[in-house]
């Protein structure tokens, strides 16, 4: 960031436009302020691009304002959206350098290298939850709600596409090698 360098540490408030950077063998678990959680695998570089979040509840009603933005630039992410993706889904969106993912109650892994992106969306853990998401770019766009069984696989210059994972159980228990190092916590976004 063109703040300087921080190392994170657990509560510590991450900033709009802040990199967070993980080490060759760490990973890191962050939680947001609305209940989204993120995993990021080693050597996963995200960007924070936007995110507010304001609970509003009254005597007859609970609702909740605010927006959530990331940037997976490289590296592996596991992602268990919050009540922002709940309640306003359309103001959140997870960005990597060849599509956007729309979210619609969800649970995903992604891994970005280089110009190519592999997205899989992982299976809820209540059964009854909405679990889906749109994978888009300039050349169209596809959604994905079969959790563990289908992937997207993209490149910048092609139309996002859905291809069957090598296994669910896989899919859902391991998304990336990445997760399988050291892990940090962060909370408080």
């Amino acid at each position: 960031s063109a703040r300087g360098t921080r190392k994170l540490r657990k509560n510590d408030r991450l900033l709009e436009q802040e990199h967070i950077i993980t080490g060759k063998d760490i990973s890191i678990e962050i939680t947001f302020t609305d209940g989204t959680n993120l995993i990021l695998g080693a050597s996963t570089i995200v960007t924070l691009d936007s995110y507010a979040y304001k609970k509003k509840e009254t005597a007859t009603s609970r609702s909740s304002t605010g927006r959530f933005s990331l940037s997976i630039l490289t590296g592996a992410v596991r992602a268990v959206t919050g009540l922002l993706a709940k309640r306003r889904p359309l103001s959140v969106r997870f960005k990597t350098k060849v599509a956007t993912i729309g979210i619609r109650g969800t649970r995903f892994a992604a891994e970005v290298e280089g110009n190519s992106a592999t997205i899989i969306l992982l299976a809820q853990q209540d059964s009854s939850a909405s679990n889906a998401i749109e994978v888009s770019n300039a050349f169209g766009k596809v959604d994905i709600d079969k959790a563990g069984w289908l992937g997207y696989r993209s490149s910048r210059c092609k139309e996002p596409t859905i291809t069957a994972t090598q296994d669910a159980h896989d899919a859902i228990d391991e998304p990336h090698r990445a997760f399988n190092t050291n892990q940090s916590e962060s909370d408080g976004a």
